[in-house]
């Protein structure tokens, strides 16, 4: 199967990025005034400061480095993952409609760990996914009338000017529908329209549907 990267470690990266970066910038305001300083009253300060920027790392970033007492192990996409990708990957220009419809939500391979749906990361712009987080009662933050009209549709079944759903989606330029089935038993959104015309189901796995928009 693909590997399709580190969904875990990459969310420690960004984290460790954005921590070297607040401290870096406020390091630099001070660290030649304190170097110089540090100088005047000892000539060997250089030295220290070179062992430190040797050793520290060293020392805090051991636990990144084995993974965070193998809390971050690596993830393998399942073979369907790469699959739909390659077949995405021959239409460019077309987009697919990945559910379930869920900004963040479990995995099976990925030890059912809820993580931020990496639908948008691993098929690429191609993917239209939910924006929704569901977070102390705060279902999205999207304006954009464009997404709010396909959320109200998704979430109903239904457009609001009532259209057939296919129609409506191709009219987003969305040919495709991918449906993840890890949550399937415990979703709160049906997705009934993926029964009604329009819809056909060109191949599935256990992992997931995929279907083509006609």
């Amino acid at each position: 199967p693909k590997f399709g990267g580190l969904l875990k470690n990459q969310v420690s990266k960004l984290f460790w990025d954005w921590m070297s970066g607040k401290i870096f910038h406020h390091q630099q305001q001070h660290k030649l005034h304190l170097v110089r300083v540090l100088e005047a009253r000892s000539p060997n300060v250089s030295n220290y400061f070179l062992a430190a920027a040797f050793v520290v790392p060293l020392c805090f970033g051991l636990y990144v480095w084995v993974g965070m007492a193998r809390q971050l192990p690596a993830v393998w996409y399942p073979a369907s993952w790469a699959r739909a990708s390659a077949e995405l990957a021959a239409h460019p220009n077309e987009k697919v409609l990945v559910l379930p419809w869920e900004g963040y939500f479990s995995l099976k391979f990925d030890r059912n760990l809820i993580v931020a749906n990496p639908a948008r990361q691993f098929f690429g712009r191609q993917a239209v996914v939910s924006q929704n987080v569901r977070l102390d009662g705060v279902y999205d933050q999207s304006s954009d009338p464009s997404y709010l009209a396909l959320d109200h549709a998704v979430r109903h079944n239904n457009p609001e000017d009532g259209q057939p759903m296919a129609q409506f989606l191709r009219q987003q330029g969305i040919e495709y529908v991918l449906y993840l089935q890890d949550i399937r038993s415990t979703d709160t959104f049906t997705y009934q329209f993926l029964s009604s015309p329009g819809f056909m189901l060109v191949w599935s796995t256990p992992e997931l549907l995929f279907y083509k928009v006609d």
